[in-house]
């Protein structure tokens, strides 16, 4: 058995199929960390608004370490697993870095059975990391998965048929000449919305797949251009969005100016406020990118909830637990922050 073992995980379902794979491969002592490594970002202007590199860094570190912990706390090793996230230009780089930072005698991985661009994106990361560390890099596969069994063979973890549904291009709206931001637009020139693509929203968690199709029923599909607004703080919601692709930027006023709180991306869904009959919104959502959005009238959710007791426990349920993961996230981003103010602040006083 290892005594400091390693599992990168990407932040999908399936990554984390490799934790129940590993049960003979570590004991009571071994020292286990779960990582996920992040892309740098870099500081943009975008609609007036200065989005630090930093600031979204930080913020994307501390939710990438809430959902490690939401992990190893649903596999009841919370507090026994070690959570990491760190940044790299290549995932490959930033998981063999950390291993020999901390000294791991294994490298545990996992390689969804997938074609193309994503198997390739996969299979190069694992051969990065076993081309490049000292330790041993064990991989497993979905057939491992259903089996039971594990290989070292990489040519089988990446060899595998299986097809998956793609999302293809976003479909645009003309653009109409006007100075003002482009405006959502409704359309059925979208790539097919399958459940699967639906079933790792964060709000959905606790939904069967009947269910999220109803819930799914309710919305209707929109080509978000870059730079339109999705909503306003101070307003009510009067929609839920989930985002299917593209990224949306979610800052708050205050007497400084908009301060950026969190970028949004592929499985979120906001704003929560949308979920209160009259809740005032406290975030303004712009697209930083072109998006594909599902767009869920607030009342149509609400009405849905009340009529059927099961999808609205799960769903508010699901709604709790987001707004104290994002709570926790705000507190432990607040702190860095005043952090470096009292180190910039001691260095200052030092010259």
């Amino acid at each position: 058995m290892y005594q400091k073992v390693l599992l990168p995980l990407d932040g999908t379902k399936k990554s984390e199929e490799v934790i129940p794979l590993i049960g003979q491969e570590i004991g009571p002592d071994t020292e286990v960390t779960l990582l996920q490594v992040l892309h740098p970002i870099k500081t943009q202007t975008i609609g007036g608004h200065v989005v630090l590199g930093s600031q979204r860094e930080e913020a994307e570190r501390m939710e990438a370490l809430a959902y490690l912990r939401g992990v190893a706390g649903e596999t009841g090793n919370l507090g026994r697993w070690n959570c990491d996230a760190v940044m790299a230009a290549r995932a490959s780089d930033g998981i063999v870095s950390y291993a020999e930072r901390v000294g791991v005698e294994a490298i545990v991985m996992f390689v969804p059975e997938r074609k193309g661009l994503m198997k390739l994106v996969k299979g190069n990361t694992c051969r990065g990391v076993q081309r490049n560390s000292s330790a041993e890099v064990r991989v497993f596969t979905a057939g491992d998965a259903q089996e039971g069994l594990h290989r070292d063979d990489f040519r089988s973890a990446t060899g595998s048929t299986t097809s998956v549904s793609g999302r293809g291009s976003l479909a645009h709206p003309p653009k109409n000449g006007s100075d003002k931001a482009p405006a959502l637009t409704a359309t059925l020139d979208l790539p097919l919305l399958t459940t699967n693509l639906l079933r790792d929203v964060d709000l959905f968690v606790g939904l069967s797949i009947g269910q999220i199709d109803r819930v799914a029923s309710l919305g209707e599909r929109m080509a978000v251009p870059k730079g339109a607004a999705l909503d306003k703080g101070g307003e009510t919601g009067a929609n839920l969005f989930i985002i299917i692709d593209g990224e949306a930027q979610l800052s708050a006023h205050s007497g400084v100016g908009e301060i950026s709180v969190r970028v949004a991306g592929p499985g979120d869904s906001f704003p929560m406020a949308a979920l209160l009959e009259s809740g005032t919104l406290i975030t303004s959502g712009e697209a930083l990118t072109d998006m594909d959005v599902l767009a869920i009238p607030a009342t149509s959710l609400i009405q849905l909830c009340s009529d059927d007791a099961e999808i609205g426990r799960n769903v508010y349920k699901a709604a709790a637990q987001l707004f104290a993961k994002r709570y926790s996230s705000t507190l432990a981003h607040l702190a860095a922050s005043a952090e470096r103010e009292l180190r910039d602040t001691d260095r200052q006083w030092l010259k």
